[in-house]
């Protein structure tokens, strides 16, 4: 029993619990990001394995974006599943079962069956796959952000906030440098007969990791004292959220996370919008170039962390949401521009600058959610308020959709730039307003 320790009025300095903790969550967003990211990154490859030859370019890469949809449709699924389990049992032991399940369903993809082996039905494989990876990491976030925050001091979420949620960055980096290298390596014509597959093989490395750190680890100080006074919810998490005063409180992170979503757009599109003509980027280039947005996103997972703890929650995505719809459309034109010139300096700013702006949001949402839904529900709560932006978030309809009937001669017919850069804005509305209409919550007593 760590309470008299640990836990009083709350945690008041850094023990080495907050480390631990933030380091198993770091690694286990590596895993959700590199797993997401070599897909982005591998569209064009991907599109040749999992469709038959004459499924035109275009329609193929927006079925590989589509399957990256209908996996993040399912963690919802996985929030309720895994968070009623966490709020229940404990953080501890859904975070073991979630990391274990993403290991052995992400090792899985590489070991389909290629379209010229079994036709489409390699595609609906594939879907499937993605789908159960999306309920393991739905489950990831709501047991894994809830432990963190109850391990951290008041004054310091921000920034763990922005430090944990930084290992999707770094994911992401790490993704691009693995395929970019291999391309270059192997060629595109062996990526497309097997490299893809030990591009998802190596995936397994940060979740042997990530399963080591939490066999170590202690159970939440605040799950556990919980228990002591008999407060674990009794009723069904999830039934829960729907009760007066906290529905509210899920509604309005709805609009948040539904904003985030939208607002991403160009980072899922970025590999289509300068792998696409008229741009001149090769697959290897895209690779890198997705490389240096991650590089851009940690640091902004880190600097808007820190900048919500100094100068509030709302203040802060206020801001950010403004200055990002200013500057949408000439950040996303520049590095369409720069693909078409294959300006590689100019592109590689672009794309870490891009990076820094749409992932910095995010490093503040493991504090705020935390913030936002009392203990006995937290991981429930966390864990479906950041999933619930999957509801509404279609990206990867909206912006084909945009193209085809509205931007297409502004896109050009082969591109989705514009269509991409107009999500974006969408998605800073979103989710500024969904600030705006909620309370301050930096520094709040988390343990009720």
């Amino acid at each position: 029993m760590i309470l008299g320790r640990y836990v009083m009025a709350e945690l008041t300095k850094v023990v080495p619990g907050t480390y631990k903790a933030i380091a198993s969550q770091l690694i286990g967003l590596t895993t959700d990001a590199y797993d997401l990211t070599v897909i982005v990154t591998m569209t064009t490859i991907l599109s040749r394995v999992l469709f038959p030859p004459q499924t035109t370019p275009l329609v193929a890469a927006f079925g590989v974006v589509l399957s990256y949809t209908l996996t993040v449709i399912f963690r919802p699924l996985g929030a309720i599943l895994f968070g009623h389990v966490a709020d229940k049992i404990g953080r501890k032991y859904a975070m073991m079962v979630t990391i274990g399940g993403i290991g052995i369903s992400g090792a899985a993809v590489g070991l389909l069956p290629t379209a010229a082996e079994v036709g489409i039905l390699s595609y609906l494989l594939y879907v499937i796959l993605r789908m159960i990876l999306g309920t393991f990491y739905g489950g990831e976030y709501a047991s894994a952000f809830a432990y963190i925050m109850e391990w951290t001091p008041p004054k310091w979420r921000g920034l763990a906030s922005g430090l944990a949620i930084g290992g999707y960055s770094i994911g992401f980096f790490i993704a691009g440098l693995v395929v970019g290298a291999v391309t270059n390596f192997l060629g595109e014509t062996a990526m497309v007969a097997y490299g893809w597959r030990y591009i998802f093989f190596a995936g397994l490395l940060p979740v042997a990791v990530a399963l080591t750190i939490r066999f170590s680890l202690r159970e939440s100080p605040i799950f556990e004292m919980l228990k002591s006074k008999g407060k674990v919810a009794v009723k069904a998490p999830f039934l829960l959220l729907f009760k007066k005063p906290v529905v509210f409180a899920l509604a309005q992170v709805m609009i948040i996370m539904t904003g985030l979503q939208l607002f991403y757009a160009p980072v899922y599109y970025l590999a289509v919008i300068i792998g696409s003509k008229p741009s001149n980027v090769g697959v290897a280039l895209v690779a890198f170039v997705l490389s240096m947005n991650g590089a851009g996103q940690l640091i902004g997972n880190l600097a808007y962390g820190h900048f919500s703890q100094l100068a509030g929650r709302r203040k802060a995505a206020m801001t950010w949401a403004i200055f990002s719809f200013i500057v949408a459309i000439p950040i996303v034109y520049g590095i369409m521009q720069w693909a078409i010139a294959v300006n590689v300096l100019l592109l590689l700013a672009g794309s870490a600058a891009i990076g820094f702006l749409l992932q910095g949001p995010f490093g503040g949402m493991a504090a705020y959610l935390s913030e936002r839904f009392p203990s006995h529900i937290r991981a429930t709560g966390v864990g479906f308020g950041y999933a619930s932006g999957y509801f509404l978030g279609w990206y990867s309809i909206y912006v084909p959709a945009m193209h085809y009937y509205l931007f297409q001669a502004i896109d050009t017919p082969t591109n989705v730039w514009f269509s991409t850069a107009v999500m974006m804005m969408i998605g800073a509305v979103l989710f500024g307003i969904g600030y705006f209409i909620g309370p301050e919550t930096a520094g709040k007593n988390i343990e009720e």
